[in-house]
């Protein structure tokens, strides 16, 4: 995110006080700069180094912290296909030259301000930029430039569309933008677009997927428990905000169901399951939090289909502090990217072998 405006005076004594970003956070960013405050509340912090001038530098820190903090990274999972059977490595060159004819489309905020295709032809990295105004937020934060990163990679004949983004409704925006250049009377594209979603499941798959993803054999993770689970009787797609939008159950429920995935013993076990299954609802997304085997790190992650599309957002970090305390932790955006990735082809295996499965069976009967 590019900003625009200096942080004043004022806006910084904000964000110190209300706590917009956390006053640990803060402190630490702070240590870098040579200043060593020893107030311990969130208002004497910001009553202490409120007067200081922020120059751009800091600002663009202070501001990528608030978005990490508010705003975890999301991902949404594309796949699009080539019309025509070609190698790998054309098509990737032919794929680049179609978004760059087409990077300025009338009638969308969409701009590409990067493209690159990998020196190793293993595929595109884009970023689209669009401008967007937040109503009531303090006048740093009013006009937000904000940056879609995709990632284009070669999958099983397949490529696989990686849309990183912050809010909920950015993705769906710009999913109707590439469905746009699809369907651009004025030129034929070369690939069509296949979405990743739970209606391309059977009931019992809609079960199973939950159930798989639960069950993974992860080689540096291991699932501790679940913390929240989302149903839903028919997919909408003008949810905007999975805060919002989330229903969870309550706490015996998500007990319950949490023990069912960890034990193996799977969710059909559970008579609320079975319940819902039987009065057509079905799990709209659930959240996992996995601990590293390696590395004194918790996250909590959505597994969601929520506007249809497969995402997975990292919900919460954590970290173990010297006295062995759980406490929230900021990861980089970079950071938060891996970890996505990784989690998104975990939840695409488990898709594409469910519907596999399906086809199978349908082709046997």
């Amino acid at each position: 995110m590019t900003i625009k405006n200096y942080l004043t005076c004022k806006d910084f004594k904000k964000i110190v006080e209300e706590k917009i970003v956390n006053t640990t956070n803060i402190k630490l960013l702070l240590r870098k700069r040579g200043i060593l405050p020893v107030c311990t509340s969130s208002t004497d912090l910001a009553k202490m180094t409120y007067r200081f001038f922020w120059g751009f530098e800091f600002t663009t820190i202070i501001v990528d912290h608030i978005d990490t903090e508010q705003n975890n990274l999301k991902s949404t999972l594309l796949i699009i296909k080539p019309k025509e059977d070609i190698n790998d490595n054309d098509y990737i060159q032919e794929l680049t030259n179609e978004f760059i004819n087409k990077k300025n489309i009338p009638n969308t905020p969409y701009k590409i301000s990067y493209i690159n295709k990998r020196k190793d032809s293993s595929g595109i990295d884009l970023r689209y930029t669009y401008s967007k105004s937040v109503k009531g937020k303090m006048s740093v934060l009013e006009n937000k430039e904000i940056n879609l990163d995709i990632s284009i990679s070669p999958i099983k004949e397949k490529f696989k569309v990686n849309i990183k983004h912050e809010g909920m409704s950015d993705s769906k925006n710009f999913v109707n933008f590439i469905d746009k250049m699809m369907n651009n009377p004025d030129s034929q594209s070369s690939f069509k677009l296949s979405r990743i979603r739970l209606e391309s499941l059977n009931a019992d798959n809609k079960v199973n997927f939950f159930d798989k993803f639960g069950n993974y054999k992860h080689k540096e993770w291991f699932i501790r428990d679940i913390t929240s689970v989302s149903l839903s009787k028919k997919l909408e797609e003008n949810e905007e905000d999975i805060g919002n939008q989330e229903n969870p159950l309550d706490s015996n429920t998500v007990v319950g169901i949490s023990s069912a995935i960890l034990n193996g013993a799977g969710l059909r076990k559970v008579s609320f399951v079975e319940d819902c299954m039987q009065k057509g609802f079905f799990f709209q997304s659930m959240r996992f939090k996995l601990e590293h085997k390696n590395l004194p790190l918790m996250l909590e992650i959505d597994i969601s289909f929520k506007q249809t599309d497969l995402k997975v957002i990292i919900f919460k970090a954590m970290t173990t502090d010297d006295d062995g305390k759980n406490i929230k932790t900021i990861l980089s955006r970079s950071e938060q990217s891996n970890y996505i990735d990784y989690f998104q082809n975990v939840a695409y295996e488990i898709y594409t072998e469910l519907v596999t499965s399906q086809n199978l069976n349908s082709i046997s009967k």
